[in-house]
């Protein structure tokens, strides 16, 4: 055991664990000294992986301002025709965002697990789902004037089917996008990020049943304050979302400045022998 003789910063809170036990924990936060020896791991992680990552990142918060924009622009009193074409292209622009940003985020820097390939799954599902559900739902489709004449009704169900289906597809590939960014939190030893990773998808998973709630509340006394409080819980989820994306980019940019350490400093000369003599 050694006794850290000089300043050193916690890795997680930042407190200056400094006479600490090198095999000891910070007194603040309760991370390992060694953690904060060691030092941040995503600096020393492949730079051309990292780039990848931040860049998915980008993607992934610009699907979820899309979502922003299509959640306040159907609070507003906008007419029918024109939301009749805005709602699917939105939606349909926001697919191929977050699908794209999905897909390259579920891609680990030496092999694949097996979180990236049921990611990879649910994101194909997510976009062929849902993109079928936005085509759909586009007028002349199946709804408005020119519809397509025949069982209506049915065509009304596999709609609305494909809206839960796709939206469920959306919640298993956020749950994976989320893994992935509890996964560099973690190299990156910000326990912060990690608990807000795991939060947020457990909030999507609780958007995904007032989405059902909603669906199956449908013509009754209850309609409308389902459908409220399933736009509130979306909009706090989203933007959170949007805060935590770009809170992990952050690390991963700051990984890819920060001076790539020498083997020799994995380990700093920060800690002396304890004096068993006293």
């Amino acid at each position: 055991m050694s006794i850290i003789t000089n300043d050193l910063q916690c890795i997680d809170c930042g407190y200056n664990v400094r006479h600490a036990a090198s095999d000891g924990v910070c007194s603040e936060c309760g991370t390992g000294v060694a953690q904060s020896i060691a030092g941040d791991q995503l600096v020393r992680a492949d730079q051309k992986w990292l780039r990848k990552i931040r860049a998915s990142f980008g993607w992934l918060i610009a699907g979820e301002m899309l979502m922003v924009v299509l959640i306040v622009v159907n609070l507003l009193p906008i007419p029918d025709a024109l939301r009749s074409w805005w709602t699917p292209l939105n939606g349909i622009v926001f697919i191929i965002a977050s699908a794209w940003g999905s897909w390259r985020i579920m891609i680990r820097e030496k092999r694949q697990g097996m979180i990236e390939v049921l990611g990879r799954i649910a994101t194909v599902l997510f976009v062929l789902v849902l993109g079928f559900a936005m085509v759909l739902i586009m007028p002349g489709v199946v709804f408005g004037p020119g519809a397509v004449s025949g069982a209506w009704q049915v065509w009304a169900r596999i709609v609305n089917g494909a809206v839960l289906g796709g939206f469920c597809a959306m919640t298993a590939k956020d749950f994976f996008v989320m893994l992935s960014a509890r996964s560099i939190a973690r190299r990156a030893f910000a326990s912060h990020l990690r608990w807000q990773c795991g939060a947020l998808a457990f909030a999507q998973g609780v958007t995904c049943a007032f989405f059902f709630a909603d669906h199956y509340a449908m013509m009754t006394a209850v309609a409308s304050f389902v459908e409220t409080l399933l736009q509130v819980v979306m909009s706090v989820t989203v933007v959170w979302s949007v805060i935590v994306f770009w809170m992990v980019r952050g690390r991963i940019s700051h990984a890819i400045t920060a001076p790539r350490p020498q083997p020799a400093s994995i380990l700093p000369p920060c800690a002396a022998p304890v004096d068993r003599r006293s």
